[in-house]
C-alpha cells in the first residue's frame, strides 16, 4: 500500500504538473494542435483531479505515523479495542489504567491527543495545564444520563464521545474516526465513518419547501441499493427532523438572535446563499451515513448539554430552552444508531446521522448514543 500509494503521490505532485505545463507552453503551429492540447490538458487536469483524493489519503497515513495518543481507560477491555482500532493506524501509542501512571506519562512524553475515560477523567486538566497544543476527548460507554452533570467541570473537554460497548463494529469505527478527527483537526465530512472511496450524493438546502423533494429524492437512492423499506423509513424520518430544525431553530444573526422567530411551521421561505445548507448520504452496505450542514456554526457544546440535561436530569428541566430544538435533537438519537455533531463555531455545523444496515442489530434496544467535537 505504501509504495503505490507513493507512486501514486509522485505522478500527482510532480510528473502530470510538469506534463500540463509543457502542453500549455507547447509550441501552437496548427488549429489542429491546438484542439489536440485542449483536450490532452482536459484529459490530464481529470486524471490530476481523481488522484487528489489517493494523495491525500497517503499524507494523512505518513502524518498520523509521527503522532503520539495517550489512551487513558479503568476498564482492560477498553485496552485491546483501542489496540485493535488504533495501532494499525501507525500512531505511537501509550495506554494506561490508573491516575498514577497517567500522570507519570503526561509529565514525562510529549503527546497530541489524550483519550479518557469517566474515572481517569481528572488526568484532562493536568493534561490541559502541561501541554496547550494538545486536544482531548472524553470516550464514555455508559448510559448519557451518568455523566450529564460531569461534564460542566471539565471544559478542556471540547470533544465528547459517547457509545455502546457492546457495539463492537461501532466502537472500532468511533475510536479509530475520532483520532483520525482530532489529529488532523478536519472534522467534517460523513465519509470519515464509511469505507474509503463510497460514493456520497450533495443537495443544496435552498429553501424549506425543497425538504420533501430531498426526502423523495434520497428514499429513492436507497431504496436502488436495495436497503429495505423499513430502514429507508428510519432514515426518512431523522432526515425530515434534521431538515426541518436547522431551518426555523438554528439559524441566528450575528447577535445570536432568530433570523426566522416570526415563523410558524407552515410558513415558506427561501434562503440567501450564505443560510444554504446541505444535504448528503451514502452507505457503504453496512452503515448508512446522512448528514445536513449549515454556514452558521451555532449549536454549542453547552447548548447540547442542555438540553440532554433538561430531558435526562428532572432538576433542570425548569430552564427554558427551544422545546422544538430539545425534541428534535432527542428524535434524531433515538431514531438512529449513532448521532455526531461536528461544529466550529460561527462557521460551520454538520450533524450527521448513521445507521447500521444489519436488521438483527438494528431491532436492539438502543440508548441514545452521540459524538460532539468542537474545533
Amino acid at each position: 500500500r505504501d509504495k503505490i500509494l507513493r507512486t501514486l503521490n509522485q505522478i500527482h505532485k510532480k510528473e502530470l504538473v510538469d506534463v500540463l505545463k509543457s502542453l500549455e507552453q507547447g509550441v501552437r503551429n496548427t488549429e489542429n494542435f491546438r484542439e489536440t492540447n485542449q483536450q490532452a490538458t482536459r484529459i490530464l487536469q481529470r486524471v490530476q483531479e481523481s488522484l487528489a483524493p489517493i494523495s491525500e489519503l497517503y499524507f494523512s497515513i505518513k502524518a498520523l505515523e509521527k503522532k503520539a495518543v495517550l489512551f487513558a481507560d479503568s476498564n482492560q477491555k477498553q485496552h485491546m479495542i483501542a489496540k485493535i482500532a488504533l495501532e494499525r493506524m501507525g500512531v505511537n501509542l501509550d495506554i494506561v489504567s490508573d491516575l498514577k501512571m497517567g500522570r507519570k506519562l503526561l509529565a514525562e512524553n510529549r503527546y497530541d491527543l489524550l483519550c479518557v475515560n469517566t474515572e481517569l477523567i481528572q488526568l484532562a486538566p493536568i493534561a490541559y495545564e502541561n501541554h496547550s497544543n494538545l486536544h482531548s476527548v472524553l470516550i464514555t460507554s455508559e448510559e448519557i444520563a451518568q455523566n450529564l452533570s460531569m461534564f460542566p467541570k471539565y471544559p478542556m473537554l471540547s470533544n465528547i464521545v459517547s457509545h455502546h460497548g457492546q457495539d463492537h463494529t461501532l466502537t472500532l469505527k468511533s475510536i479509530s474516526t475520532t483520532v483520525s478527527k482530532l489529529l488532523h483537526q478536519n472534522l467534517f465530512g460523513l465519509e470519515k465513518y464509511l469505507q474509503w472511496g463510497v460514493q456520497t450524493i450533495d443537495r443544496p438546502i435552498t429553501s424549506d419547501i425543497e425538504q420533501q423533494k430531498l426526502i423523495d429524492e434520497m428514499q429513492h437512492y436507497f431504496a436502488s441499493l436495495g436497503i429495505e423499506k423499513q430502514m429507508i423509513t428510519r432514515c426518512s424520518e431523522v432526515s425530515a427532523v434534521m431538515l426541518t430544525n436547522p431551518i426555523y431553530d438554528v439559524p441566528t444573526d450575528e447577535n445570536d438572535k432568530s433570523l426566522h422567530p416570526h415563523l410558524s411551521r407552515v410558513e415558506s421561505f427561501a434562503f440567501n446563499p450564505k443560510q444554504q445548507g446541505v444535504l448528503r448520504y451514502a452507505s457503504d452496505g453496512f452503515l448508512i451515513a446522512i448528514s445536513v450542514e449549515d454556514s452558521l456554526g451555532t449549536f454549542s457544546r453547552e447548548t447540547m448539554l442542555k438540553y440532554l440535561e433538561k430531558h435526562f436530569l428532572p432538576q433542570h428541566r425548569s430552564f427554558q430552552f427551544k422545546e422544538r430544538t430539545k425534541i428534535a435533537l432527542l428524535q434524531i438519537m433515538q431514531r438512529s444508531d449513532l448521532l455526531i455533531c461536528n461544529v466550529k463555531s460561527k462557521i460551520q455545523t454538520e450533524m450527521i446521522a448513521l445507521f447500521k444496515i444489519n436488521t438483527h442489530e438494528s431491532k436492539r434496544k438502543r440508548y441514545p448514543s452521540f459524538h460532539y467535537f468542537s474545533g
